[in-house]
């Protein structure tokens, strides 16, 4: 763990650096956040072509815009409740037309069951953000559940690097509905005022495996997503 927050560390601070040298040039939070869109439709284009590999790259290149956006905001002094708003809009654009770019590649080549998981991974990506904002008009925070934006684009970018874009569409499209289901269950819980089992016993930490609540500096977190590397790698569909 010392090694993951050192490493942690340092990227934030490369980030951040980065950030302030775009902001004494001018450059507005709100740009890089659209500049990432275009990138990313980019991406889209390049997946319904069947350039998987290009795709992953420029989809990794438009992930930096939606770092440094943050970054550039908090360091500028310029965070506001309508950039926040601007960002997560963008971002459900940017997962539209990169899962549409796979829907339209396995469309032209009539492989109709890898549409209808890429679909399904579309969906079940929008409700995972869908289920947040809207439990949170509810409860104080609804973070819970593995496969958030970010794990969704690694998953995506690994698949297509490898070459093994089934595997990663079968991936996203179980895990991202299995997320929308644990804050379903999170929601339902915190609303009726259940208490979780206690994390030191067995059916406690089971519980906490399925209906996954661990942060992203966890060991459990390392250990899940290590797993679902290799699955992605080592899997042809």
């Amino acid at each position: 763990m010392i090694l993951h927050d050192t490493i942690a560390r340092e990227m934030r601070k490369l980030r951040d650096g980065v950030a302030r040298s775009l902001d004494r040039v001018g450059v507005s939070p709100n740009l890089l956040t659209v500049v990432g869109l275009l990138v990313n439709i980019g991406a889209g284009t390049l997946l319904a072509l069947g350039h998987f590999r290009w795709a992953a790259l420029t989809i990794a290149f438009a992930a930096t815009f939606d770092t440094l956006d943050g970054a550039l905001a908090r360091v500028s002094g310029k965070t506001s409740p309508f950039g926040a708003f601007l960002d997560s809009t963008v971002d459900r654009y940017s997962d539209t037309v990169l899962f549409a770019g796979l829907i339209v590649h396995y469309l032209q080549a009539a492989q109709i069951s890898a549409v209808l998981l890429g679909v399904s991974a579309l969906v079940g990506s929008l409700l995972v953000s869908y289920t947040r904002a809207r439990a949170e008009c509810l409860i104080p925070s609804c973070e819970v559940g593995f496969f958030q934006r970010c794990e969704r684009l690694v998953a995506l970018i690994l698949a297509a690097l490898v070459g093994h874009m089934l595997t990663g569409l079968w991936i996203l499209a179980t895990l991202t509905h299995w997320t929308v289901l644990v804050r379903v269950h999170h929601t339902r819980r915190t609303i009726t005022g259940r208490p979780a089992p206690p994390a030191n016993t067995v059916t406690g930490q089971l519980y906490h495996i399925v209906f996954w609540d661990f942060h992203r500096d966890s060991l459990q977190y390392d250990i899940t997503a290590l797993v679902l590397a290799l699955c992605i790698v080592l899997l042809k569909v």
